[in-house]
Protein backbone atom coordinates (compact mmCIF):
# COMPACT_ATOMS: atom_id res chain seq x y z
CA UNK A 1 0.00 0.00 0.00
CA UNK A 2 2.92 2.47 0.96
CA UNK A 3 4.59 1.68 -2.37
CA UNK A 4 1.57 2.64 -4.71
CA UNK A 5 0.77 5.76 -2.30
CA UNK A 6 4.16 6.88 -3.42
CA UNK A 7 4.05 6.07 -7.21
CA UNK A 8 0.89 8.07 -7.24
CA UNK A 9 2.56 10.82 -5.20
CA UNK A 10 5.60 10.81 -7.75
CA UNK A 11 3.20 10.14 -10.91
CA UNK A 12 1.48 13.93 -9.21
CA UNK A 13 4.62 15.60 -9.21
CA UNK A 14 5.71 14.52 -13.03
CA UNK A 15 2.05 15.58 -14.26
CA UNK A 16 2.31 19.10 -12.58
CA UNK A 17 5.59 19.70 -14.81
CA UNK A 18 4.48 18.90 -17.75
CA UNK A 19 0.88 20.55 -17.45
CA UNK A 20 1.84 23.83 -15.28
CA UNK A 21 1.26 25.86 -18.35
CA UNK A 22 -2.41 25.24 -18.90
CA UNK A 23 -3.03 24.47 -15.26
CA UNK A 24 -6.34 26.86 -14.73
CA UNK A 25 -9.38 25.46 -12.94
CA UNK A 26 -12.30 27.03 -11.24
CA UNK A 27 -11.37 30.41 -10.79
CA UNK A 28 -7.93 29.67 -11.28
CA UNK A 29 -7.55 26.84 -8.49
CA UNK A 30 -5.35 24.26 -8.56
CA UNK A 31 -6.68 21.77 -5.38
CA UNK A 32 -10.30 21.07 -4.32
CA UNK A 33 -11.36 18.42 -1.23
CA UNK A 34 -14.81 16.67 -1.17
CA UNK A 35 -16.76 15.37 1.85
CA UNK A 36 -19.55 13.14 0.98
CA UNK A 37 -22.08 10.65 2.70
CA UNK A 38 -22.50 7.59 0.62
CA UNK A 39 -25.84 5.10 0.83
CA UNK A 40 -26.69 2.33 -0.39
CA UNK A 41 -29.78 -0.27 -0.35
CA UNK A 42 -28.77 -3.60 -1.30
CA UNK A 43 -31.86 -4.83 -3.21
CA UNK A 44 -30.04 -7.59 -4.75
CA UNK A 45 -28.55 -9.22 -1.76
CA UNK A 46 -31.60 -8.67 0.36
CA UNK A 47 -33.25 -11.03 -2.67
CA UNK A 48 -30.66 -13.44 -2.21
CA UNK A 49 -31.42 -13.02 1.91
CA UNK A 50 -35.10 -13.30 1.58
CA UNK A 51 -34.39 -16.88 -0.51
CA UNK A 52 -32.54 -17.33 3.14
CA UNK A 53 -34.79 -16.66 5.16
CA UNK A 54 -32.74 -13.53 6.72
CA UNK A 55 -33.86 -10.29 7.30
CA UNK A 56 -33.44 -7.71 4.56
CA UNK A 57 -31.20 -4.97 5.46
CA UNK A 58 -32.51 -2.06 4.17
CA UNK A 59 -30.02 0.61 4.12
CA UNK A 60 -26.09 0.82 4.51
CA UNK A 61 -24.24 4.23 4.89
CA UNK A 62 -20.37 5.28 4.62
CA UNK A 63 -18.28 8.28 4.35
CA UNK A 64 -15.80 9.58 1.69
CA UNK A 65 -12.65 12.56 1.75
CA UNK A 66 -10.96 13.33 -0.68
CA UNK A 67 -8.27 15.60 -1.97
CA UNK A 68 -7.87 16.60 -5.50
CA UNK A 69 -5.32 18.30 -7.58
CA UNK A 70 -6.19 19.78 -10.74
CA UNK A 71 -3.43 19.01 -13.79
CA UNK A 72 -5.85 20.79 -16.19
CA UNK A 73 -8.78 22.49 -16.52
CA UNK A 74 -10.46 19.56 -17.48
CA UNK A 75 -8.77 16.67 -15.67
CA UNK A 76 -7.75 15.98 -12.15
CA UNK A 77 -6.33 13.69 -9.99
CA UNK A 78 -7.70 12.36 -6.41
CA UNK A 79 -7.00 10.40 -3.56
CA UNK A 80 -10.14 9.25 -1.59
CA UNK A 81 -10.28 7.85 2.18
CA UNK A 82 -13.72 6.26 2.96
CA UNK A 83 -15.36 4.64 5.92
CA UNK A 84 -18.32 2.11 5.81
CA UNK A 85 -21.04 0.29 8.13
CA UNK A 86 -23.03 -2.43 7.09
CA UNK A 87 -25.15 -4.99 9.27
CA UNK A 88 -26.11 -8.29 8.81
CA UNK A 89 -29.81 -9.62 10.32
CA UNK A 90 -30.57 -12.91 11.71
CA UNK A 91 -27.33 -14.45 9.77
CA UNK A 92 -27.14 -18.26 10.71
CA UNK A 93 -24.01 -19.97 10.88
CA UNK A 94 -23.54 -23.79 10.40
CA UNK A 95 -21.52 -26.46 12.05
CA UNK A 96 -21.14 -30.14 10.94
CA UNK A 97 -19.45 -32.56 13.56
CA UNK A 98 -17.58 -34.86 10.67
CA UNK A 99 -17.19 -38.06 13.25
CA UNK A 100 -20.68 -38.02 14.65
CA UNK A 101 -23.06 -36.64 11.89
CA UNK A 102 -24.65 -34.23 13.94
CA UNK A 103 -25.09 -30.15 13.21
CA UNK A 104 -25.24 -26.75 15.15
CA UNK A 105 -26.33 -23.26 14.34
CA UNK A 106 -26.07 -20.28 16.05
CA UNK A 107 -28.51 -17.04 14.20
CA UNK A 108 -26.79 -13.91 14.94
CA UNK A 109 -29.45 -11.26 15.54
CA UNK A 110 -27.10 -8.06 13.68
CA UNK A 111 -23.10 -8.36 13.10
CA UNK A 112 -22.01 -5.03 12.46
CA UNK A 113 -19.17 -4.12 9.78
CA UNK A 114 -16.68 -1.56 9.46
CA UNK A 115 -15.02 -0.77 6.12
CA UNK A 116 -11.90 1.14 5.77
CA UNK A 117 -10.76 1.83 2.24
CA UNK A 118 -8.36 3.64 0.55
CA UNK A 119 -8.76 5.03 -3.39
CA UNK A 120 -6.50 6.74 -6.24
CA UNK A 121 -8.96 8.83 -8.97
CA UNK A 122 -8.66 10.16 -11.75
CA UNK A 123 -11.58 13.11 -12.37
CA UNK A 124 -12.25 14.40 -16.23
CA UNK A 125 -14.83 16.47 -17.86
CA UNK A 126 -15.50 17.98 -20.85
CA UNK A 127 -13.24 20.04 -23.40
CA UNK A 128 -14.93 22.99 -22.21
CA UNK A 129 -15.08 21.77 -18.79
CA UNK A 130 -14.01 23.50 -15.37
CA UNK A 131 -12.96 21.68 -12.76
CA UNK A 132 -14.18 20.98 -10.06
CA UNK A 133 -17.55 22.77 -11.51
CA UNK A 134 -20.33 20.64 -12.97
CA UNK A 135 -21.09 17.32 -14.37
CA UNK A 136 -17.36 14.80 -14.22
CA UNK A 137 -16.42 11.24 -14.66
CA UNK A 138 -14.47 9.66 -12.06
CA UNK A 139 -12.38 6.51 -12.16
CA UNK A 140 -10.47 4.42 -9.65
CA UNK A 141 -9.00 1.49 -8.38
CA UNK A 142 -9.01 0.66 -4.64
CA UNK A 143 -8.49 -1.62 -1.89
CA UNK A 144 -10.13 -2.15 1.51
CA UNK A 145 -10.33 -3.73 4.77
CA UNK A 146 -13.38 -4.71 5.97
CA UNK A 147 -13.74 -6.73 9.65
CA UNK A 148 -16.69 -7.04 12.32
CA UNK A 149 -17.39 -4.42 15.00
CA UNK A 150 -15.65 -5.92 18.02
CA UNK A 151 -18.89 -6.31 20.82
CA UNK A 152 -21.33 -8.43 22.47
CA UNK A 153 -23.99 -9.81 20.07
CA UNK A 154 -27.65 -11.59 20.84
CA UNK A 155 -27.43 -14.82 19.48
CA UNK A 156 -29.73 -18.16 19.68
CA UNK A 157 -27.85 -21.43 19.23
CA UNK A 158 -29.37 -24.89 18.49
CA UNK A 159 -26.96 -26.93 21.54
CA UNK A 160 -26.57 -30.87 21.09
CA UNK A 161 -28.13 -32.61 24.65
CA UNK A 162 -26.60 -36.69 24.86
CA UNK A 163 -28.49 -38.90 27.73
CA UNK A 164 -27.61 -42.18 28.45
CA UNK A 165 -29.79 -44.57 27.12
CA UNK A 166 -30.10 -48.72 27.93
CA UNK A 167 -32.68 -50.84 26.98
CA UNK A 168 -31.92 -53.63 28.79
CA UNK A 169 -29.29 -55.17 26.81
CA UNK A 170 -27.50 -52.35 25.10
CA UNK A 171 -26.33 -48.71 26.17
CA UNK A 172 -26.06 -46.06 23.93
CA UNK A 173 -26.68 -42.61 24.17
CA UNK A 174 -29.84 -40.38 23.28
CA UNK A 175 -29.33 -37.24 21.05
CA UNK A 176 -31.37 -34.26 21.28
CA UNK A 177 -31.30 -30.61 20.80
CA UNK A 178 -32.71 -27.36 22.44
CA UNK A 179 -31.94 -23.32 21.86
CA UNK A 180 -30.19 -20.94 23.79
CA UNK A 181 -30.19 -17.65 24.01
CA UNK A 182 -26.40 -16.11 24.25
CA UNK A 183 -24.70 -13.47 24.35
CA UNK A 184 -21.62 -13.99 22.09
CA UNK A 185 -18.47 -11.90 22.17
CA UNK A 186 -16.75 -10.83 18.60
CA UNK A 187 -13.14 -9.86 18.74
CA UNK A 188 -11.22 -8.41 15.76
CA UNK A 189 -9.43 -11.28 14.74
CA UNK A 190 -7.16 -12.10 11.39
CA UNK A 191 -9.50 -15.03 10.31
CA UNK A 192 -12.30 -12.58 10.13
CA UNK A 193 -10.84 -10.08 8.21
CA UNK A 194 -11.59 -9.56 4.50
CA UNK A 195 -9.43 -7.61 1.97
CA UNK A 196 -10.90 -6.46 -1.33
CA UNK A 197 -10.09 -4.72 -4.29
CA UNK A 198 -12.51 -2.58 -6.24
CA UNK A 199 -12.82 -1.16 -9.40
CA UNK A 200 -14.98 2.02 -9.36
CA UNK A 201 -16.80 4.62 -12.18
CA UNK A 202 -18.74 7.48 -10.62
CA UNK A 203 -21.10 9.97 -12.49
CA UNK A 204 -21.00 13.02 -10.33
CA UNK A 205 -21.96 16.95 -10.49
CA UNK A 206 -21.22 20.05 -8.87
CA UNK A 207 -22.78 23.24 -8.23
CA UNK A 208 -22.01 26.36 -6.50
CA UNK A 209 -23.00 27.49 -2.93
CA UNK A 210 -20.42 30.01 -2.64
CA UNK A 211 -17.31 30.87 -4.76
CA UNK A 212 -15.27 28.24 -3.00
CA UNK A 213 -18.67 25.72 -1.81
CA UNK A 214 -20.11 23.61 -4.00
CA UNK A 215 -22.93 20.76 -3.47
CA UNK A 216 -21.47 17.55 -4.45
CA UNK A 217 -24.00 14.75 -5.54
CA UNK A 218 -24.05 11.39 -7.82
CA UNK A 219 -24.33 7.98 -8.40
CA UNK A 220 -20.95 5.18 -8.19
CA UNK A 221 -21.06 1.85 -9.55
CA UNK A 222 -18.42 -0.69 -8.27
CA UNK A 223 -16.88 -4.04 -8.52
CA UNK A 224 -15.67 -5.39 -5.89
CA UNK A 225 -13.14 -8.36 -5.84
CA UNK A 226 -12.10 -10.37 -2.58
CA UNK A 227 -9.46 -13.25 -2.74
CA UNK A 228 -11.45 -15.77 -2.51
CA UNK A 229 -14.41 -17.61 -5.07
CA UNK A 230 -17.05 -15.75 -4.28
CA UNK A 231 -18.79 -18.48 -6.41
CA UNK A 232 -18.32 -21.45 -3.83
CA UNK A 233 -19.99 -19.58 -0.89
CA UNK A 234 -20.74 -21.65 1.31
CA UNK A 235 -17.17 -23.34 0.96
CA UNK A 236 -16.50 -24.16 4.52
CA UNK A 237 -13.89 -24.12 6.57
CA UNK A 238 -12.72 -27.66 8.81
CA UNK A 239 -11.24 -27.25 11.91
CA UNK A 240 -11.04 -30.34 14.92
CA UNK A 241 -13.60 -32.42 12.98
CA UNK A 242 -15.91 -30.21 12.50
CA UNK A 243 -17.22 -28.38 9.82
CA UNK A 244 -18.51 -25.19 9.28
CA UNK A 245 -20.41 -23.22 6.66
CA UNK A 246 -21.78 -19.77 6.32
CA UNK A 247 -18.58 -18.30 8.30
CA UNK A 248 -18.24 -14.42 9.14
CA UNK A 249 -15.50 -14.19 6.26
CA UNK A 250 -17.88 -15.78 3.67
CA UNK A 251 -20.61 -13.43 4.02
CA UNK A 252 -18.73 -10.09 4.27
CA UNK A 253 -17.79 -11.27 0.56
CA UNK A 254 -21.22 -12.26 -0.23
CA UNK A 255 -21.95 -8.52 0.70
CA UNK A 256 -19.58 -7.13 -1.04
CA UNK A 257 -19.91 -8.42 -3.93
CA UNK A 258 -23.34 -8.02 -4.62
CA UNK A 259 -23.05 -4.11 -3.98
CA UNK A 260 -22.59 -2.03 -6.55
CA UNK A 261 -24.44 1.05 -6.58
CA UNK A 262 -24.27 4.22 -4.53
CA UNK A 263 -25.81 7.14 -3.92
CA UNK A 264 -23.52 10.17 -2.76
CA UNK A 265 -24.08 13.71 -1.71
CA UNK A 266 -22.01 16.09 0.40
CA UNK A 267 -19.96 19.26 -0.27
CA UNK A 268 -16.90 20.34 -1.99
CA UNK A 269 -14.72 23.45 -0.92
CA UNK A 270 -12.33 24.46 -3.60
CA UNK A 271 -8.81 26.62 -2.52
CA UNK A 272 -8.90 29.91 -5.03
CA UNK A 273 -8.33 33.31 -4.44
Amino acid sequence: MKQKLQLLFLYLMITNGIFSQDNRGYYDSKFYATVITVGNMPLLYNLIAKSESTKMDLLNYGFRISGGYILKRNIGLCLELGLDYGNFKNQTIHSYNNSSYYNTYTIYDNLKTQTLSIMPKIEFTNANGLLPLGLTHQLGFGFSETSIIPGVYSAISNVKDSTLYSDGYYTYYNYSYHLVKSENKMEKTPENIIHTKTIMYALNLRKAITKKIMISYGFRYTLNFSKYNINAIPQGKTYNDVYFSGSIPEIIKKRSFYNFINFNIGLTYVFCK
